[in-house]
């Protein structure tokens, strides 16, 4: 992505006499990084709010390189809502020197962890995954609602009553998955890619994961993992589409695992985890 911020600037200038602000949308347009942010805003923003998402199904938000088409998209949008994800750091200085987008951080309530096993060198890197957790989701939901709110003050009461139905189909999801998760005999979750370690903190599970520090394990971390999963009777492999590879399969072999696939990027938010949760359970219940 070394020629991106040339591309940006080529791409935001006028074309035709056109410009980001010489038109005005019945809609807002606003961006999102991601594929569950896409939920929160569409179930608040409604007939006012027409979003659009960088990662695509089936690619990573940690690899991502926005397509050409996409950078002329930003250039009609009024808002950028960013999730933390590693293609933003590249993207987003890009866009704010070359367009008038309002990119809105992340909401400060959230509480980051580190990646999991981050050394001490990158302790301070975060883990991006914050859409894992459904209390996460709601500081999200909460932000948005007020950032449309105030850039669209006319339909604040709309936005207002679609955020306060949002807010306790999440609250009912968080407390669904609390009692479900109870049904769980292990502690322990096994996965390709480290995506839900939000999730296991919220809810008292351990994420084990074939990556260190957003990496693949080297030969004596990995020898270790399958130590711990062989001690530990853990039986199920979950993996994710968007990181697939060999490795994944040669790991459930050596510790003859059933491989289950679960997607951390799916539209349907709470429908999604709700599945989830489901295939968590059944791999450890009691």
């Amino acid at each position: 992505m070394k020629t991106l911020t040339f591309l940006l600037l080529a791409l935001f200038l006028p074309v035709g006499g056109l410009t980001a602000t010489s038109a005005i949308e019945e809609k807002m347009i606003v961006y999102v990084s991601i594929i569950p942010q896409k939920f929160l805003v569409d179930r608040i923003g409604g007939d006012w709010v027409s979003t659009e998402v960088m990662v695509k199904p089936g690619y990573s938000p940690e690899t991502y390189e926005p397509t050409p088409g996409q950078m002329r998209g930003l250039a009609r949008a009024r808002l950028y809502f960013r999730i933390c994800v590693p293609f933003e750091d590249v993207l987003l200085p890009a866009v704010t020197s070359a367009s008038p987008v309002r990119v809105v951080d992340c909401d400060r309530k959230i509480q980051y962890r580190p990646l999991e096993g981050a050394t001490a060198r990158n302790e301070t890197r975060p883990d991006p995954h914050i859409w894992t957790d459904p209390i996460n989701a709601r500081y999200l939901a909460k932000q948005i609602q007020e950032v449309l709110v105030a850039e669209d003050p006319q339909h604040a009461t709309y936005y207002l009553d679609n955020f306060q139905r949002l807010d306790r189909d999440l609250q009912d999801l968080h407390e669904y998955i609390t009692g479900q998760i109870r049904l769980r005999n292990s502690p322990y979750l096994l996965v390709s890619h480290a995506a839900w370690g939000y999730y296991c903190d919220r809810y008292g599970l351990q994420q084990l994961a074939l990556e260190e520090d957003g990496k693949p394990r080297g030969p004596r971390a990995l020898a270790e993992l399958v130590r711990t999963v062989k001690a530990r009777d853990i039986t199920t492999f979950f993996t994710q589409r968007e990181h697939r590879s060999p490795a994944d399969a040669a790991f459930a072999r050596e510790i003859s695992a059933t491989v289950v696939e679960v997607d951390p990027l799916a539209e349907d938010y709470i429908g999604n985890l709700k599945e989830v949760t489901r295939l968590f359970v059944e791999a450890a219940r009691q």
